[in-house]
């Protein structure tokens, strides 16, 4: 479990900010002064078997702050919302309060391993003879949070009967990616 408690404050001179929040407009920042965030993060780690592992975090947005200069951050889905009405601007708040942060398993078989992520990061196959660098390294660190990003897809490796092949699969591989279908062989060949 985790919590980050957050506290804003903007200022200065000649600035175009308002003193107070003006409720007809969604601008950002939306007043000068103090304001305060708040984000909980809840994981639950699982292992039914001695060969399977699994694990998930979930956050949940407690108030979200409306002046921080910079808009880009993983909290701001939370922010208030204006819809257009026939009685005017309805402002909706609770928007997106709880998702799905991160996850992860692990499950190895006589046959095979498999190995899903989702906003986790999985390594390369450059050293496995990806030459032309077709499956990347989609570990981002903070940016995947301050962008809002999504990588998920699962990994598979092959053993005994199938040792040599390796596949990988999803809706956004990497960072950006489209959905793809990646399988690869390798071997040693002996001389005769």
């Amino acid at each position: 479990m985790r919590a980050e408690f957050t506290t804003y404050n903007t200022g200065g001179s000649l600035l175009t900010t308002p003193d107070s929040p003006n409720p007809d407009e969604n601008v950002y920042p939306n007043q000068l002064g103090f304001d305060h965030m708040q984000s909980f993060f809840i994981g639950v780690e699982g292992n039914p078997a001695p060969n399977m592992r699994a694990n998930f975090n979930v956050n949940i947005l407690g108030d979200v702050a409306e002046n921080p200069i910079d808009e880009i951050f993983y909290e701001n889905r939370g922010r208030t919302k204006s819809v257009n009405t026939i009685d005017g601007p309805l402002p909706i708040t609770d928007l997106d309060r709880v998702k799905l942060y991160n996850a992860e398993f692990e499950w190895e078989t006589e046959e095979f391993d498999v190995r899903g992520f989702y906003r986790t990061g999985h390594g390369h196959w450059g050293y496995e003879g990806d030459f032309f660098g077709l499956y990347p390294e989609a570990n981002y660190g903070p940016n995947l949070d301050i962008y809002n990003g999504v990588i998920s897809g699962i990994e598979i490796d092959g053993k005994n009967n199938l040792n040599g092949f390796k596949g990988a699969f999803g809706p956004q591989l990497w960072w950006g990616a489209n959905p793809a279908i990646l399988l690869k062989y390798g071997t040693k060949l002996v001389p005769l």
